[in-house]
C-alpha cells in the first residue's frame, strides 16, 4: 500500500479548498530546506486531542460572519494568549482569487496594506502595523481601501464574529473583532 501523499503548500497559494479539507494549518518549520520548501510552507495540523492548546502555533480555519450577515473564510494564528486584542491572533479573512486592483494598492508611505494579494487569495487583516513611524492619513488610506474593496462601510462590517473550526482550549467558542488595531492602542478602542 502506497504512503499516503503529504500535503505541502506555501502559505501564499492556499485556496478556499484546502481551508475547508483541513481546520488548522501547521508551518513546516522541521521541514525547511528541503526541496521547494521555505519558511512559508505549511501542511495540515494533527494534534495530539481534538481541542487545540495555546501553545500550538497553527493557522486555526475560522467563519468570518459580519454585522450585515456577509460570512467569509479566513483563519487565525494560535499562540500562547487568549484573544484579548485581535493583535494576539492576527484575524485574516480570505477571498478565492487574485484582485488586480489590490495587487496595483501600493504601500502608503511605507504603510502595508491591510489587502494583501497572494499567489492564490486576497486576504483582509485587522491588524495594523505600530504607529511610531506611520502617519494616520496613510492608515487611514489603508482601512479605506479595505471597505471599498470588500464593498461595505464600517457599521456593516463590525462587529465581525469569529467561529474557530476547531475547539481552542481556554478560548471561547465564539468571539469578535470591532475594528482594525494597532498594538500601540491597547486599551483604546478600534479603529474603523
Amino acid at each position: 500500500m502506497a504512503a499516503p501523499k503529504k500535503i505541502r503548500i506555501d502559505a501564499g497559494r492556499i485556496t478556499l479548498d484546502d481551508m475547508r479539507a483541513h481546520p488548522s494549518w501547521e508551518f513546516c518549520l522541521d521541514e525547511e530546506g528541503d526541496d521547494d520548501q521555505s519558511e512559508c510552507t505549511i501542511r495540515p495540523y494533527k494534534p495530539s486531542t481534538s481541542t487545540l492548546r495555546l501553545g500550538d502555533y497553527c493557522l486555526v480555519v475560522c467563519d468570518f460572519v459580519t454585522r450585515d450577515n456577509k460570512s467569509f473564510l479566513g483563519w487565525i494564528s494560535l499562540g500562547e494568549t487568549t484573544p484579548t486584542s485581535p493583535w494576539d491572533f492576527s484575524p485574516e479573512l480570505l477571498i478565492d482569487g487574485v484582485d488586480a486592483a489590490v495587487a496595483s494598492h501600493p504601500d502608503v508611505n511605507g504603510v502595508p496594506s491591510v489587502v494583501i494579494t497572494t499567489e492564490a487569495t486576497t486576504r483582509v487583516g485587522f491588524c495594523l502595523p505600530q504607529s511610531r513611524g506611520h502617519r494616520t492619513e496613510a492608515l487611514r488610506s489603508k482601512i479605506d481601501f479595505a471597505y471599498h474593496f470588500l464593498d461595505t462601510t464600517p457599521e456593516a462590517l463590525f462587529p465581525i464574529l469569529v467561529n474557530p473550526h476547531q475547539a481552542i482550549k481556554k478560548w471561547p467558542g465564539e468571539f469578535r473583532i470591532d475594528g482594525f488595531y494597532r498594538p500601540t492602542d491597547e486599551g483604546l478602542p478600534p479603529i474603523r
